[in-house]
């Protein structure tokens, strides 16, 4: 076996010791470490391996730190020892593996990658056929983004967890949008991609944790959870989520923190998504559209769900439960088509918060503890709904100058604490209980039904102005720096 020179392949200069940089008989040929041969390790022959390997190629990494930028060509498979034994380290600046689409497709398995630079991965698009995977793969970023793809057909994430370095203390502190040259920016960016995750994990990301532009996405299984901004954004395209979470979300400068974050027109379907902890918002319908079943939203800061500028959302599913969420559970405003059923909704907490009734308007301090607020719904429609023990009131609807009959009350819709229970109001103030029968399917005890009739005057709402996120700039790309 042809031996190599040490001090070529691996450099005098590293900081952080290399393995295989200490003992001439550890280091192989690249021919040797394709397709069954003995693992490599060294710099320089890695990239030969990877250069020279013939698609449907296998190159193989042995338990030691790597430093450099390789390509992974279509169709090569590269592989690592393990998660936590090989880790290739990204130069400055720099993104360590470059991917290019294969129909096969062009693999990276098991191993861990360490990023100060650009990108850790970054999958480069095509206008033809091809896909990637990467496959029980750690990031540890401190800058830059994650994994990045355009216009890829097919990026498969499976067992990916990408952690980033921001902690807690520091959001506060961060401008409104973190660039990936300062922080440890983004753990996953698509753009017009199609894109299918198992068990993806990100975390501790300063600029949001995924983001999906005009995209189509299937995620099962993962989280994202303490990253700022937001743990999920989608902007337009599709997204399938089943059993994800997005927890403890950060405020950050302007930006209130969403857990998930939908706009642009996207349309979600979700199983058994769970929003909790966030320290503002769970998630966020704006301009776009959506289905949740056996949605869970508990602790947020703000509503758990907040639907504006919809044609289309529903939530669904014995197993949805809002609980333990401030200023309102679930609000939908100036929106059509919006359908709650089957859900519970209980324990909403009294908070203060600034907005304004009307655009032009001065700022006002409103305190709200709602379970269901909507606000200018139309076409819309509440359902075997069960309302407990929210703070001020289980049901708000304001119609402004709409029609008593713009949401419908169906089935049996129970409410029930010390707040109030089902109220409606419009322009010119209360709709009092039983008339026009807009309230026949509320049940209601005797003391929740007297406090219901003692409501005379309108009740302060969320308004226009307790929301308005931050929609990425287009081009999404040159925002982000990523040059792909």
């Amino acid at each position: 076996m042809k031996r190599v020179g040490l001090l070529a392949l691996c450099g005098v200069a590293l900081l952080t010791p290399l393995a295989g940089c200490g003992d001439d008989d550890d280091v192989v040929t690249a021919d040797a470490a394709v397709d069954g041969g003995a693992p490599l390790c060294a710099p320089a022959e890695v990239a030969a391996a990877l250069a020279s390997a013939a698609p449907g190629s296998t190159v193989q990494l042995g338990t030691c730190r790597i430093m450099g930028a390789f390509t992974v060509p279509a169709n090569v498979a590269l592989l690592g020892a393990g998660v936590g034994k090989t880790v290739l380290i990204s130069p400055a600046d720099g993104v360590a593996l470059t991917l290019l689409p294969g129909t096969a497709p062009t693999r990276v398995a098991d191993l861990t990658i360490e990023s100060a630079g650009r990108a850790a991965v970054v999958v480069k698009g095509t206008s033809a056929p091809g896909g990637a995977a990467l496959v029980r793969v750690t990031v540890l970023m401190t800058k830059g983004v994650g994994v990045a793809a355009e216009r890829v057909p097919g990026l498969l994430l499976t067992d990916v967890t990408i952690t980033g370095d921001l902690e807690a203390i520091d959001a506060p502190a961060l401008p409104a949008l973190p660039l990936p040259a300062d922080y440890p920016a983004y753990g996953v960016v698509a753009i017009d991609s199609e894109v299918t995750a198992q068990r993806l994990v990100v975390s501790r990301l300063a600029a949001t944790g995924v983001v999906f532009s005009s995209s189509i996405v299937t995620w099962t299984g993962g989280q994202a959870c303490d990253n700022a901004i937001a743990g999920v954004h989608a902007d337009g395209g599709t997204l399938t989520l089943s059993d994800v979470i997005a927890c403890r979300t950060l405020e950050s400068g302007p930006n209130p923190g969403f857990g998930m974050l939908f706009t642009g027109g996207v349309v979600v379907t979700s199983n058994a998504v769970k929003a909790m902890d966030n320290e503002r918002f769970g998630v966020a319908h704006v301009g776009s559209n959506g289905t949740h079943t056996d949605f869970v939203g508990m602790r947020n800061g703000d509503p758990a769900i907040w639907v504006e500028g919809s044609t289309s959302f529903t939530l669904k599913g014995a197993g949805s439960l809002l609980m333990g969420n401030k200023f309102n559970a679930l609000v939908v405003r100036d929106s059509s088509n919006a359908t709650v059923r089957d859900a519970m909704i209980s324990d909403t907490v009294m908070e203060q918060r600034t907005t304004h009734e009307a655009t032009g308007t001065s700022n006002v301090i409103v305190t709200n503890g709602d379970g269901l607020q909507f606000l200018r719904a139309t076409s819309s429609s509440i359902r075997d709904v069960r309302l407990i023990n929210n703070a001020r009131t289980g049901l708000l609807f304001d119609v402004a100058s709409g029609a008593n009959s713009d949401v419908q009350l169906l089935g049996t819709v129970t409410v029930s604490g010390p707040g109030n229970g089902a109220l409606m109001q419009n322009v010119s103030g209360m709709v009092a209980p039983g008339v026009g029968g807009w309230d026949n399917a509320v049940v209601r005890d005797s003391a929740t039904m007297t406090r219901d009739a003692a409501v005379t005057v309108r009740l302060g709402t969320v308004g226009v102005g307790v929301i308005s996120p931050q929609i990425l700039p287009s081009p999404l790309r040159a925002l982000l720096g990523l040059r792909l």
